[in-house]
């Protein structure tokens, strides 16, 4: 029987019912990725993240390798922190698709033992991830979504008491960029600004 947590699959949901014997009917929520847009993921977060109290809730999303980096990175913070009662299970026959930062938040969900990375290789894998994909974006909304992504990942490290005085300056540093951002501040240089002080952590 599948606990609460993050999960990763290769197998489709009607292969799985078995595994999810704790979980109500009514509380089952099966999505295929590439019927998803930004808004309905959100309004799936929130829904899990409202729902699951007292009863096992099961979000499992189909295909999740056609998530795009956006939406990948909208489910962050629920795959860090599901919460005691949430079973969520990305599917996906691809792995090596999804981005590292979701890839180190997931358990499989068929390995007897499961190896979860430490909080210090988390966040090391986060960092790279989140300078590649800076360096590759020209669209100042993609920016300011994936910096607000990360910007919540750093508040939660900091309410878990996760190297402190290092997380408050990383806040500091995505508020002032996301900021520059809202102001209509050269895309180029704000991001420049922002890895260069990202890199002297």
């Amino acid at each position: 029987m599948v606990g609460p947590g993050a999960y990763l699959t290769t197998r489709p949901f009607d292969q799985l019912s078995g595994e999810f014997s704790s979980v109500l009917v009514v509380d089952r929520l099966v999505v295929n990725g590439s019927e998803l847009s930004a808004a309905t993921l959100r309004s799936l977060v929130a829904q899990v993240q409202q729902r699951a109290l007292g009863e096992r809730r099961l979000l499992f999303i189909e295909q999740a390798e056609v998530l795009s980096e956006i939406l990948q990175n909208t489910l962050l913070k629920l795959l860090e922190e599901p919460g005691a009662t949430l079973i969520i299970v990305l599917q996906t026959v691809h792995p090596e698709r999804l981005l590292v930062t979701v890839r180190s938040r997931l358990s499989d969900l068929h390995r007897e033992s499961i190896e979860i990375a430490s909080p210090s290789q988390r966040l090391a894998t986060r960092h790279l991830e989140l300078t590649r994909q800076l360096q590759s974006l020209t669209d100042r909304q993609a920016a300011g979504e994936l910096m607000k992504g990360e910007l919540a990942a750093q508040k939660q490290s900091l309410l878990a008491g996760d190297e402190i005085a290092e997380t408050a300056h990383r806040i500091e540093l995505l508020e002032r960029a996301l900021f520059r951002l809202d102001r209509n501040a050269n895309l180029k240089l704000t991001l420049d600004w922002f890895l260069l002080h990202w890199f002297k952590e």
